[in-house]
């Protein structure tokens, strides 16, 4: 009997050899929409979020879109300790009100969306310069570290958006960076 098992493989193999190349063809026809369509679009929406942000907030000096919830974990910590060093140069997002933003669907929503994907996106701190590449910093890591005693995540990623936001400070003051702003 297991013979026969044996024998019937190599037949239903046999039996999917006119398929195959139709699944090839389809594959093919999908990757390339995919680079033609996809990949183009997402590009292309990308650069048009970033100009409306820098339009619309930049002018005020905002340049940081900053997304958190009412966590206990750590609202407290960033309204006390994060929001003092960025509030003038941020726009905020609270996730946990996120049911109201169908009422005023904030396009900010989508900058989160685009740039802070679906896991770990909160809280982050998505940094949109008026020249320049957008930079992400996730927080979502470093207070799950930090809720079991590891602060080192949390001091490098917040390391990460001062060092940014000092950087982009300067070059709007017009003051010549520091020897580490440079390197």
């Amino acid at each position: 009997m297991e013979k026969a098992d044996r024998r019937m493989h190599p037949l239903l193999v046999l039996a999917l050899l006119p398929v195959l190349p139709l699944a090839g063809i389809l594959l093919a026809l999908y990757i390339c929409l995919c680079l033609l369509f996809i990949i183009p679009g997402t590009l292309v929406r990308g650069s048009w979020l970033k100009r409306r942000f820098r339009r619309e907030h930049g002018r005020r000096g905002k340049f940081i879109l900053f997304v958190y919830s009412n966590s206990p974990n750590w609202q407290q910590y960033i309204e006390e300790n994060i929001f003092p060093q960025i509030g003038d140069v941020s726009v905020v997002l609270n996730w946990s009100e996120r049911s109201k933003w169908k009422l005023n669907d904030p396009w900010e929503a989508q900058i989160l969306r685009h740039w802070g994907g679906d896991r770990e996106f909160n809280p982050i701190a998505i940094i949109i310069p008026l020249r320049g590449r957008v930079r992400v910093v996730r927080f979502w890591q470093a207070f799950r570290d930090y809720k079991h005693g590891k602060d080192s995540t949390l001091r490098d990623a917040e390391g990460r958006m001062s060092e940014a936001v000092e950087v982009i400070r300067n070059r709007m003051t017009g003051r010549p960076a520091t020897p580490i702003e440079q390197g």
